[in-house]
């Protein structure tokens, strides 16, 4: 579990844009992004930036997980591809 609960610029640091729309009555764009960490998404995450037409921020809000990127997230399997088939087969026995 992480203990800081205090977001870091580079929670920031890959963001993706899942969605954006612009609103033809006011002008103000909504901007919705998910968090990544290591090109990976993390789950259950949104921060949205509500900008006016001339480029101000009105609002900003949402959870992203804090001091995520500097977690140590394991990335690379930690088990070699014929050892995961194995441990399949294995389980697959068990269920059927």
């Amino acid at each position: 579990m992480l203990r800081n609960s205090v977001l870091r610029v580079s929670d920031f640091n890959e963001l993706l844009l899942t969605d954006s729309y612009t609103d033809t009555d006011t002008g103000v764009t909504h901007l919705y992004f998910a968090q990544r960490v290591n090109s990976l998404t993390v789950l259950n995450t949104s921060f949205t930036v509500t900008v006016t037409s001339a480029g101000r921020i009105l609002n900003v809000a949402g959870g992203f997980v804090p001091g995520v990127a500097a977690s140590t997230i394991a990335t690379m399997p930690t088990i070699s591809a014929a050892a995961a088939a194995t441990a399949t087969q294995v389980a697959r026995a068990h269920v059927e």
